[in-house]
């Protein structure tokens, strides 16, 4: 048996405090659904939501659906404990399986984090860095994290508002040095984790202050001074704000070979999903697609959905220092472009495995087509 996703959600409204924690567990036979509730300290109950194992896709679908049901009771999304922990961490699946029926992928889970509106092409950016109304940022090539300090408590939030498996030791750490040294006893940072590192780009609140409802500006420069001096893996991502320095960030991250940049409205206030004030350009194209088959020589092949049909877009060949994802699991990939529809990924490269990205975002309308002469 492995666990495969876990969430533990708090109820701390007057009166209250209990927490509730469901799992994904994987079994011979399918997968079930553990679940264990209670005070914070005292009792706790324990059971499982399905009677006997299930498909994947049903036991994920059921999984949402109660999560979702306990936001939407007041819940919020912590820390994860009283977990199966007898049970190993999920490994990756041997032998091909197919994509994910279309009918059967569960619907995208509510997104609670401003999102970067969707690739502009070269002739905007341009006219973005002549706007002083517009700052701009590196876009770096990792997985959307929110780190959460509260009281000695870190926790870590993926774009989707879900608690991530795995918290790097260094960011708990860093946070918990950062609230010694500003005497500062809650404070939440958005940002990107790219290995050990949490490149930091905005701040949400900072003691009591809800800082949402500030421009970027002020939020900007408010995470600057919190972070001044930590020397740690809490890094500031850099901003430029004149049109000269705008394009010499941009040419610099072309030269780097980096992933993109960002333009990010300085007078707008944080909102949830994308509000139309923050664009990015990127250098080169990504998709998230299904890994459908490992094959060999250290190669998987990839799949999206097209409507209703899981369609194959090629192979993908990871690199030595990285290990091989598992079947079903939801990975980024680096590409130069596609010929023509129906065809594949050209020049791919594996950059790693998505665990804020629901495999119904896998649609092939993701894909950038060559242009015709």
């Amino acid at each position: 048996m492995q666990i495969k996703e876990t969430v533990t959600l708090y109820d701390n409204s007057p009166g209250h405090d209990k927490f509730y924690t469901i799992s994904i567990v994987e079994e011979l036979a399918g997968y079930s659904l553990p679940f264990r509730y209670g005070p914070r300290v005292g009792w706790r109950k324990d059971g499982d939501k399905v009677k006997s194992p299930a498909p994947y896709s049903a036991a994920k679908r059921h999984f949402d659906k109660i999560v979702n049901e306990k936001l939407s009771k007041g819940y919020q999304i912590g820390t994860s404990m009283e977990t199966p922990d007898t049970l190993p961490a999920f490994s990756p699946a041997s032998g091909p399986v197919a994509a994910p029926s279309a009918s059967t992928v569960p619907p995208a889970t509510q997104v609670i984090t401003q999102l970067v509106n969707d690739q502009i092409e070269q002739d905007k950016a341009i006219e973005l860095i002549k706007d002083d109304a517009y700052c701009t940022q590196e876009k770096h090539d990792g997985e959307r994290r929110k780190l959460i300090y509260n009281k000695g408590m870190v926790t870590g939030l993926n774009k989707k508002g879900r608690a991530a498996r795995i918290i790097d030791p260094c960011f708990v750490d860093a946070c918990q040095s950062l609230a010694q040294s500003s005497n500062i006893n809650h404070f939440e940072l958005d940002g990107e984790e790219v290995g050990s590192k949490f490149y930091a780009f905005d701040i949400l609140m900072l003691g009591s202050t809800d800082t949402k409802k500030l421009p970027y500006s002020t939020r900007y420069q408010m995470l600057a001074d919190l972070l001044c001096g930590t020397g740690s893996c809490l890094e500031l991502v850099v901003i430029a704000y004149t049109t000269q320095h705008k394009a010499k960030m941009m040419e610099d991250l072309l030269r780097g070979n980096k992933e993109g940049i960002v333009f990010k409205r300085l007078d707008s206030l944080y909102e949830n999903g994308k509000n139309g004030n923050q664009f990015k350009y990127k250098f080169y194209e990504t998709a998230s697609c299904v890994v459908v088959k490992a094959n060999a020589k250290r190669s998987i092949a990839l799949s999206l959905l097209d409507g209703n049909t899981w369609v194959d877009v090629g192979n993908c060949t990871i690199p030595p220092n990285k290990a091989i994802p598992a079947v079903d699991a939801i990975v980024e990939i680096r590409y130069l472009y596609v010929a023509n529809k129906g065809g594949c990924l050209y020049q791919p490269t594996y950059l790693d495995v998505r665990g804020d990205v629901d495999a119904g975002e896998c649609v092939i309308e993701q894909l950038k087509y060559k242009a015709v002469a």
